[in-house]
Order: C-alpha cells, then sequence, then structure tokens
C-alpha cells in the first residue's frame, strides 16, 4: 500500500501481544476480545474508537465506531493467501515479519445500520512462525485512508 511510513503517530497508544507491536488512535477504548483460542486458534485484543460520521450504527444507537483488532495464533497458518472477496489486496513489508498482506475494501454497515467504511485486515507470519491478523474499520473518507496508512505504519513483529 503506497504512503505507508513506519512508526507510531503522535498521541497513539502502543501496545504488544504476544510479540506483534501495534499502535491504536488516542481515546480508542479496549473492549472484551477473544481469550481463548477460537477455531482456528485465534485470540484477540479489540478496541472501539470514534463514531464514523455519516454512519449508522448497526444497533441504531448513533453512529458506527470505528474498531480496531488485534489476533494472534500458534496453530493457524498463513501461506501468503489473502482472502480476496471484492477487495483490493497488497504486499506489506512489517518490520520482523517473514511474510505480510493485506486486504482493504469498502463496506456497508451491517444492517439495520447505514453508511459505508473502509475495513483493513492485514495476515502476518512471523519469523518464528506465529501469524497474526490486524484489522480495523473507519470511515471512507481521506481521513480514514490515512488511520490505515498509520495503523499499518505501526505494526512489527518481535
Amino acid at each position: 500500500m503506497d504512503g505507508v511510513e513506519a512508526g507510531v503517530p503522535d498521541g497513539w497508544k502502543t501496545g504488544s501481544f504476544n510479540g506483534l507491536s501495534f499502535a491504536v488512535p488516542a481515546g480508542a477504548r479496549e473492549r472484551p476480545g477473544i481469550t481463548e483460542p477460537n477455531r482456528d486458534g485465534y485470540v484477540e485484543r479489540a478496541w472501539n474508537g470514534a463514531p464514523i460520521r455519516g454512519t449508522t450504527a448497526p444497533d441504531g444507537d448513533g453512529e458506527a465506531l470505528a474498531e480496531y483488532l488485534i489476533q494472534s495464533s500458534t496453530t493457524a497458518v498463513f501461506d501468503g493467501a489473502v482472502p480476496v472477496g471484492g477487495a483490493r489486496v497488497f504486499a506489506l513489508t512489517v518490520p520482523g515479519a517473514e511474510v505480510a498482506a493485506g486486504s482493504l475494501d469498502e463496506e456497508p454497515v451491517p444492517a439495520p445500520g447505514s453508511g459505508t467504511v473502509l475495513r483493513l485486515r492485514v495476515y502476518i507470519q512471523g519469523s518464528d512462525g506465529a501469524n497474526y491478523q490486524a484489522g480495523m474499520t473507519t470511515g471512507d473518507d481521506s481521513t480514514g485512508q490515512q488511520v490505515v496508512r498509520q495503523f499499518i505504519g505501526a505494526l512489527s513483529v518481535g
């Protein structure tokens, strides 16, 4: 993806989860994640971010919120193939990763919500064989596109 610069944006909160370093925008609030491995062996941490202008939340209560997810698995295998759907797929360089790729798509907010969001998914395999997924949803405007680039730029393994 063009325009990605490695590093943590000013004011973002940093963290690490099972070997993947990341950052989320200031003001993002951590919410319960998946603590027991799911069927693919992933556990996760999750955050809600700022409301996305021009959307309605699926529950009809205000605007949809930006979301940030970090997942790790010691059993799933990322073989370099990215689920495509209608998404734009691209190779990535993530410091410390053996291989990394991403997909970015415009998607409608789940019904009965309304509006369109950008949905990013990043698939990473560390040099030690650990597998990670990082994802987010944000507004589908130029500000949202910049947040996507910043989120990717803050990722590193090890």
